[in-house]
């Protein structure tokens, strides 16, 4: 049942971009059809007019004619199935080119909708492998429909209407044999299915593993973890193998009933033509005729046969991406052409949030932040901290309460509506392998370069950006590999200012760089908060030290709040974090990964 759900939803998937080009596909099957008939029908009832004629000659001046006559006409249908199946040719490749396209841009838009939670659950490398099958699968698909399914399909039937007029007890064989044949090798087929969604099934595990530790090569290094991390994919490289092994098999044993049973048939077919043909009842031709006809069942069903596998493996390397594709718990992401008015308010209104399988981080939680205001959030790990941002930024979703941003109700708003109007800068910086401008003028893609080197210029980053070989077109790498933890976060940071949003979120936005950047950066980042409503979070609380008021969470709950000066006073939690940071010991940091990170 699972099956046969599978093939009718990759089916289903394809069908809405395929519909977009039916002309093109109409006018492939037509123009196979015709070829297929052409060559693989009326070709051999050229060459038995030919060798009837030969072989009943007794005069051979006589039958010239006639042998001309067949020349001409085998001429005619070689030129007519050549010009149909060079125009098959050209049809199909537009149909499917056109029809991969459409299927890219689906497959990216769908990964667009997904939510925070989706990519935290799964590997990058994995979901890069399901978009790639999935398309590649359609190509696959579409030549098997078309060559082993469409063309045979055609041929077949010529076939057996052909020889119903030559002899239909030669026919009836055929007729006989290939429906029982057909519906053994598909039953056989499903068989395989399972098989084959293991295979696709490991070997996306198998992608992942490598994707994984290619991407975080460097702490394979740092920890000396080579030998760990090649025992680890030589498992996975072994469930794959297994995997494929079995699918291997089956196919194996696949093969040998059909070579059984296309045996049976030539006997059979070759028996009855020949006892017709000791009886008088058919000419030589006919024999000659019934053995080509055999011959190209022999081609067309085995093939079939194996393209009912090939099918079944292509369906199961697209229905990992077809079950992205069908999810319903997405993200819209249409353009937005006119911007929302939306004021720096922020109100969390008795809020509630668990994560899945973990523990609740908030319940009845309030929090009113003024336009304009500028509010640090502090807290020990596990106090909800990020979590709090995320919530703001909907890259997780309340179970409780309201969130109002500008007076709006953030369920009600657009998540890129909503986030076109804070700029969130976050300890880890994700920068894209492209131009260091490219990334800066990421939020304002249409930004001159004038703008872009001045938010460089703010951010402290355009000497460093002049110094590098290509300046502001230097490539920076995956995730920026190239550029140092403080270079990329001045990036973000002359990101977040050319974005000019008038909410501003830093979540440990200085906390990759050496004192000397911060001093830089923390006068820039004052600038920037100036009139903007500024949410920051840090575990160095120099800075948050000035800040209009502090926040301080606690097991999810507001435990204090306050400025700097005020919770000092008060000799509370905060006092106590600000007293370990001063102590002799040097300025110890509060831990900045929290705990209900691990829970998403």
């Amino acid at each position: 049942m699972q099956s046969s759900s599978s093939f009718v939803r990759v089916l289903k998937s394809y069908a809405v971009s395929a519909r977009r080009q039916a002309w093109w596909f109409a006018a492939v099957l037509v123009s196979y059809g015709l070829a297929s008939f052409f060559s693989g029908v009326l070709t051999p009832l050229v060459y038995r007019r030919i060798i009837d004629s030969i072989a009943g000659a007794t005069d051979r001046l006589a039958i010239a004619p006639i042998l001309t006559e067949s020349f001409w006409m085998l001429i005619g249908v070689i030129f007519c199935y050549q010009l149909f199946y060079r125009t098959g040719d050209f049809t199909i490749s537009a149909a499917k080119s056109r029809t991969m396209e459409d299927l890219n841009r689906r497959a990216f838009g769908a990964f667009m909708r997904q939510n925070y939670t989706f990519f935290a659950d799964r590997f990058t490398g994995s979901l890069v492998a399901q978009s790639r099958r999935y398309t590649r699968a359609f190509e696959d698909i579409a030549d098997i429909l078309v060559f082993n399914f469409w063309m045979p399909t055609i041929r077949i039937t010529g076939i057996v209407v052909a020889l119903f007029f030559i002899r239909p007890i030669v026919a009836a064989i055929f007729l006989v044999w290939i429906p029982i044949y057909i519906a053994i090798a598909f039953w056989m087929t499903k068989k395989k299915l399972p098989y084959d969604s293991e295979s696709a099934a490991q070997d996306s595990a198998l992608t992942a593993r490598l994707s994984d530790a290619l991407s975080n090569m460097f702490a394979v290094k740092t920890f000396a973890s080579e030998w760990e991390e090649n025992a680890a994919f030589g498992q996975a490289a072994e469930r794959d193998g297994t995997a494929r092994l079995r699918s291997w098999r089956f196919n194996n044993i696949l093969i040998a009933v059909q070579t059984v049973m296309f045996s049976a048939l030539e006997i059979a077919a070759m028996y009855t033509v020949i006892q017709l043909w000791i009886a008088g009842s058919v000419s030589t031709g006919t024999v000659v005729l019934v053995q080509i006809y055999i011959g190209s069942l022999f081609g067309e069903l085995f093939g079939l046969g194996r393209a009912f596998g090939r099918l079944m493996r292509n369906v199961a390397d697209a229905s990992e991406m077809t079950g992205v594709l069908a999810r319903s718990d997405t993200e819209p992401f249409d353009r937005v052409t006119s911007e929302m008015p939306v004021s720096g308010t922020i109100s969390f209104e008795k809020i509630g949030f668990r994560y899945p399988k973990g523990s609740r981080v908030f319940k009845d939680f309030s929090l009113a932040i003024r336009e304009g205001e500028k509010v640090g959030l502090v807290g020990s790990s596990g106090s909800g901290k990020s979590t709090l941002t995320k919530l703001l930024l909907k890259f997780i979703q309340l179970d409780q309460g309201t969130i109002w941003v500008g007076g709006q109700d953030v369920s009600e708003m657009s998540p890129q509506h909503l986030r076109r109007f804070i700029a969130y800068v976050p300890q880890d910086t994700a920068l894209f392998h492209r131009s260091i401008a490219d990334n800066i003028a990421y939020g304002r893609p249409d930004s001159s370069r004038e703008v872009i080197e001045e938010a460089a210029k703010q951010a402290h980053a355009h000497e460093f950006i002049l110094a590098l070989p290509d300046g502001y077109e230097t490539l920076v790498g995956d995730r920026g590999v190239k550029l140092s933890g403080g270079e990329r976060q001045r990036i973000a940071i002359a990101r977040a200012i050319l974005k000019d949003a008038p909410i501003l979120v830093l979540d440990e936005a200085t906390s990759a760089l050496d004192t000397t950047s911060e001093h830089h950066i923390q006068e820039a980042l004052h600038k920037l908060m100036q009139g903007r409503t500024t949410l920051v979070i840090a575990h160095r609380l120099s800075t948050v030290r000035e800040m209009d008021r502090i926040v301080v969470l606690e097991d999810g709950a507001l435990a204090e709040e306050g400025s700097h000066n005020e919770l000092i006073a008060r000799g509370g939690i905060y006092a106590g974090f600000w007293n370990r940071q001063t102590s002799s010991f040097g300025e110890v940091l509060l831990d900045e990964d929290e705990d209900e990170q691990s829970n998403t």
